[in-house]
C-alpha cells in the first residue's frame, strides 16, 4: 500500500513538459538555460522570469524579473506582480485551481506557464483561490473630487479597461492631455494641442507633482524602503482597489465633469 501523498502542485511549460512539486520544492522559469523550466523567447522575456514554490497551502508565485511584470490569470481574475526593485514585488498564493502565469510577452504569444493546484481533501469549500501577501491589510483611498484622482485614473485607465495589463503606461505628458480631454477642459486642451509650450509644460508639471504624491501615498502602505516605480504605482492603485473599473463611470457623470473642469481650467 502506497501512503505517499500526491504532489499538490504541477507546473506545465508551454511545450507541454510537466513538473510536479511537493511542499517545499520550487522551480524557476525563464529563457535562461539555467532555469528549471525553459521558455523560448527574445528580450521581451527575462532570463529568470518567475518562481513557483509549493507549500502546504498551495503554490506561491513570485516575480524574479527586474524589467518585466509577471501576470497571473486565475478563473478570469488578473493579478500583476510588478518587477523586482529592491523591496520585492510580492507573492501570489494560489490555493486551488489553475493559474496561467507569464510576462506580458508570454501572454501575448500564448506561452504561459500553467500552475495547477489540487484541492486538499481537508480544505474548506470556501477557501479563497488566491491571496496576495503584499496587499494584506493595506488600505489606500483617493478623493474623486481632486486632480490627483484624475491623474491616477488616467494613468491606470488602460489597465482598468484591459486587465491583462499588456498596454504600456502613458507618459506624464500623455496623462496631462488625457486629463484635460476626460474632464472636458476644452480651452486648455485646444491650447495644449496647438503646441502652446507654456500650457503643455504647466499641466505636465502639475501631473508629475500629483504622481509624486501618489507614489508617496502608496509607499506609506508598503513595507518600509520599498521603491515605488510608475508601474508599481499603477499596480498597487488597482490591486488595492483605490481605483476600480466602476470609477470609469465618473467620466460620464456631468456633475463630476463640471467640478473637475473647474479644477483643471488653471491646472
Amino acid at each position: 500500500m502506497n501512503d505517499e501523498r500526491p504532489e499538490p502542485v504541477r507546473v506545465t511549460a508551454p511545450d507541454g513538459a510537466e513538473r510536479a512539486l511537493r511542499p517545499g520544492a520550487s522551480l524557476v522559469f525563464g529563457r535562461s538555460r539555467h532555469a528549471d523550466l525553459v521558455v523560448r523567447g527574445g528580450p521581451g522575456l527575462s532570463r529568470l522570469c518567475g518562481q513557483v514554490r509549493a507549500a502546504e497551502d498551495g503554490a506561491r508565485i513570485s516575480n524574479l524579473s527586474r524589467s518585466h511584470s509577471l501576470v497571473a490569470v486565475v478563473r478570469g481574475q488578473v493579478t500583476t506582480l510588478p518587477p523586482v526593485d529592491g523591496g520585492g514585488s510580492g507573492v501570489l498564493v494560489v490555493t486551488h485551481g489553475e493559474a496561467m502565469v507569464g510576462s506580458p510577452f508570454m501572454h501575448g504569444r500564448d506561452l504561459m506557464v500553467r500552475v495547477s493546484v489540487s484541492t486538499s481533501p481537508t480544505a474548506p469549500e470556501d477557501l479563497p483561490g488566491i491571496e496576495e501577501d503584499t496587499e494584506t491589510g493595506s488600505e489606500l483611498s483617493l478623493d474623486p473630487l481632486t486632480k490627483e484622482f484624475v491623474t491616477a485614473l488616467m494613468l491606470c485607465q488602460g489597465w482598468l479597461l484591459a486587465p491583462s495589463r499588456t498596454e504600456a503606461l502613458p507618459t506624464s505628458e500623455t496623462v496631462a492631455r488625457m486629463a484635460l480631454a476626460a474632464t472636458h477642459t476644452w480651452d486648455q486642451l485646444t491650447l495644449f494641442d496647438r503646441g502652446r509650450a507654456d500650457v503643455r509644460i504647466r499641466v505636465t508639471r502639475r501631473v508629475e507633482d500629483h504622481l509624486r504624491h501618489l507614489k508617496s501615498k502608496v509607499g506609506d502602505v508598503l513595507p518600509k524602503g520599498t521603491r515605488v516605480t510608475r508601474e508599481s504605482l499603477a499596480h498597487h492603485l488597482v490591486t488595492l482597489q483605490a481605483l476600480t473599473p466602476a470609477h470609469l463611470d465618473l467620466l460620464e457623470d456631468e456633475d463630476w465633469l463640471a467640478a473637475q473642469a473647474e479644477l483643471w481650467w488653471d491646472a
